[in-house]
C-alpha cells in the first residue's frame, strides 16, 4: 500500500460507525506452511478469536515463545508486513510465535480483545512459563502489549520477560501538544481518523483509560521495556513523553529513536529494520 493511500486510509477510518470494515479471518502466505510448522486454533468465547502459532521446521519444540500483537489502529487485522516481521522473528529467534487475530473494533472494544488476551497469555504461562515469553507489539499492538503487562499485575499474573515496542500507540486520546507539528512530517499517520479508530475501540472507556491509553497507567513493576520509534512517525510525542515520565520514576526504560523513520520502520523491508530485528534477537537472549 502506497504511503498516500495509507494516510487516506486512516483519515477514512470516522467513517467506520457508519460502515465498518468487512472482518475476514487474516491468513498468513500459503507458502509459510513449507517453511515453518503453522497451526491455527479457534477461540470462541466470549469473542470468536483465530490463534496463529508459528515456529522452525526443526523437529524440536520451541521452549520459549514471542505473543506478537500486530498493528492496525484496532480496526485492521494482519497485513503482509506483520506476516513477513513473524517469519522474520521465527526464524531469528527459534521462538514459537504466537500471533492472535483479536477481535477489532467497532464490532469490538477494549473489553471484547482483553477478555480474549488475558486467557491466551494465562496460557502461553502454563505452556512455557513467564520467564520464557516475550510480547512484541507495533503501533495499536505496541500500546495493547504495554496495557496488558498493566493488567497482569493488577491481575496477580507474572511479568513477561520482555516488551518490545515498535512505534508504540499509547495514547488515543491524540492530545498531545506535539502531535501538529508531527501530523505534517508523518505520511502515514492522520489524527483525525486514529482518534475516531481509537473512540470505536474504547467502547464506554473513556479514552484515557489505562487500558486503552496505557500512558495514563502505572508502569512501575512491569517487565523491562524497549522502544523503538522514528523521527517521523506521529507517535514520537508520546513515546518521548512517555519516556521522560519513566526517567523521572527511575522506571527503566530502553528507547531508541531513529532519525528520519517513518512509522512501523521496524517491519518495512529495509536495511534499518533489519538493524532492528537483530537488536530484537540479542534482547531476547
Amino acid at each position: 500500500m502506497r504511503l498516500g493511500r495509507v494516510k487516506n486510509f486512516c483519515h477514512s477510518f470516522s467513517k467506520l460507525q457508519e460502515k465498518p470494515l468487512p472482518i475476514k479471518p487474516a491468513k498468513p502466505p500459503q507458502s509459510y506452511a513449507r517453511r515453518y510448522d503453522v497451526s491455527m486454533r479457534r477461540k470462541n468465547a466470549p469473542n470468536a478469536m483465530n490463534v496463529w502459532t508459528f515456529s522452525s521446521k526443526n523437529g524440536k519444540t520451541p521452549i520459549k515463545a514471542v505473543l506478537y500483537l500486530h498493528g492496525g489502529a484496532y480496526v485492521a487485522t494482519f497485513s503482509g508486513i506483520h506476516w513477513q516481521f513473524i517469519a522474520k522473528l521465527v526464524t531469528a529467534t527459534n521462538r514459537a510465535v504466537v500471533a492472535p487475530d483479536y477481535p477489532l473494533a467497532p464490532s469490538a472494544t477494549v473489553k471484547d480483545v482483553f477478555e480474549q488476551m488475558l486467557p491466551l497469555y494465562r496460557e502461553m504461562v502454563e505452556s512455557f512459563g513467564a520467564e520464557n515469553i516475550a510480547i512484541i507489539g507495533d503501533s495499536a499492538g505496541g500500546g495493547m502489549a504495554l496495557a496488558l503487562a498493566q493488567v497482569f499485575r493488577e491481575e496477580g499474573l507474572p511479568q513477561p520477560a520482555q516488551l518490545v515496542l515498535l512505534s508504540p500507540w499509547l495514547d488515543v486520546s491524540m492530545s498531545n501538544d506535539g502531535l501538529l507539528a508531527l501530523d505534517k512530517r508523518d505520511p502515514i499517520l492522520d489524527i483525525e481518523g486514529l482518534k475516531a479508530a481509537g473512540e470505536m475501540y474504547a467502547g464506554n472507556l473513556s479514552v484515557r483509560n489505562p487500558r486503552v491509553s496505557p500512558m495514563f497507567g502505572d508502569c512501575q513493576k512491569l517487565a523491562p521495556m524497549t522502544f523503538f520509534i522514528g523521527t517521523r512517525d506521529m507517535f514520537l510525542a508520546d513515546c518521548r513523553e512517555f519516556y521522560a515520565q519513566c526517567m523521572a520514576q527511575k522506571i527503566p526504560l530502553a528507547y531508541h529513536e531513529a532519525a528520519e523513520m517513518l512509522h512501523d520502520w521496524m517491519l518495512m523491508p529495509i536495511p534499518e529494520a533489519e538493524t532492528v530485528l537483530r537488536e530484537i534477537t540479542s534482547i531476547l537472549r
